[in-house]
Order: C-alpha cells, then sequence, then structure tokens
C-alpha cells in the first residue's frame, strides 16, 4: 500500500503516513489524521452498506468496486486497532515508568534525609560512583546532618519528566535545625534526577544537588 500525504491543518504543511506500517505514524498528531482516514472510509462503507446485501455480478461492476472498497476498509480498521493498542501500551509504560521514578526518588530522599546509615550506593548512575571513588558511604555527601542540620521535614514541590518517559527530574524543600546552634531554623533545597540506565535497563539516581540556605 502506497503512503498517502494528508495535510497538516496544524502547522500548514503536510506528511507522509504510511498505512502499511503502523509503526511509522508518529503519535499524537499522525495517529490523530490516521483516525480521521479511517472514519471518512467507514462512514463511506458505511453508506454503501446496503448496495452490498447482494453478491456481486460479471454484470454489475458498481457492486464489485464497492466490495473492494470494503474490504480496504476492513484492512485500515485492523490496522488502526493494532496502532490503538500499540498507543494504549505506550501510556501505560511511560505511567508505570513515572510512578516507579517517584518511588525511587522518595526512597533516595529518605535515606539522605532521615535515614541514619542507609547507604545509596546501589542506586547510585556509575558515572557519580566513577566521580566518588574510594566514598565509604555515599548518603554522607549530601546527608544534611553532616552539614549541621537536622531535618523535619521534606517535600518534593516540582517533577519535570522527559519526553521520552525514561527520565525525570525532582526538585524540593527541606526544613528543619541547626545541630549546631540551639532553636536555629534552617531549610535547603535540593535537586534529584532519576534516569535509565543505557546498560542494565535499571532506573537510577544520575544526579543529586543540596543547597542549605
Amino acid at each position: 500500500m502506497r503512503p498517502c500525504r494528508y495535510r497538516d491543518t496544524l502547522s500548514g504543511g503536510s506528511a507522509h503516513v504510511d498505512l502499511a506500517n503502523p509503526d511509522s505514524v508518529h503519535p499524537p498528531r499522525r495517529c490523530v489524521m490516521l483516525l480521521r482516514i479511517v472514519s471518512s472510509a467507514v462512514g463511506l462503507a458505511l453508506s454503501v452498506g446496503p448496495a452490498l446485501a447482494q453478491p456481486p455480478t460479471r454484470d454489475d461492476p458498481v457492486k464489485a468496486e464497492l466490495e473492494a472498497l470494503r474490504v480496504k476498509v476492513q484492512a485500515l480498521q485492523a490496522q488502526l486497532q493494532a496502532l490503538q493498542e500499540k498507543l494504549d501500551k505506550a501510556k501505560a509504560d511511560r505511567v508505570a515508568s513515572e510512578k516507579y521514578m517517584r518511588e525511587l526518588a522518595d526512597s533516595c530522599l529518605e535515606a539522605l534525609l532521615k535515614g541514619s546509615g542507609d547507604d545509596i550506593r546501589p542506586i547510585l548512575s556509575k558515572d557519580i560512583r566513577d566521580q566518588y571513588k574510594g566514598i565509604v558511604s555515599y548518603s554522607d555527601l549530601w546527608r544534611p546532618r553532616t552539614r549541621g542540620m537536622e531535618v523535619s521535614s521534606y517535600k518534593i514541590t516540582t517533577v519535570t519528566a522527559a519526553p521520552t518517559g525514561e527520565e525525570a527530574l525532582y526538585r524540593g524543600e527541606i526544613r528543619g535545625k541547626s545541630s549546631r546552634e540551639e532553636a536555629k531554623e534552617m531549610t535547603a533545597t535540593f535537586v534529584l534526577r532519576v534516569q535509565k540506565d543505557k546498560e542494565s535497563g535499571r532506573y537510577v539516581v544520575g544526579f543529586m544537588s543540596m543547597r542549605i540556605k
């Protein structure tokens, strides 16, 4: 089947959609165009449905042509269903990935900010481990307690997920008191990035910074 050209009403340009290869359609704009194409074809097939009640004959070329159109519409419907299933799976996978990354970020923050001796080495990226070779406890690199701050609470204020769904940046605030000056309130901010490791396929912490005000 030949690629078809449609007019992109949003950008004023045009693009090709290969109906024989659903993978060539990049959601969401092209998927919308494909849905419109199939819907139009299905509408046409329904409008001529009564004429197909009887099987075509050699003396009735119109019915034969309509029958051929019906077969094409059925093929388009099958392709549309396959594409929709693919999009649904991609959406479900992205939701699951973002949920997992958030849980990993929370676990890391909990260990750093409220833990007493938990080491976060297992969830750090290779780049971070290589950057700080010889460190006994990686948690001490960012633990506020080592900087004289006893944490009372923290929260993630903003989450920015990459379009790929394989990386997310978390920013937040920390509140606590000084362990060196009695009754002194302290605040801090943090940035943490969770990313998918290209080699292992696991999600890891690829960046972490903390700034005490």
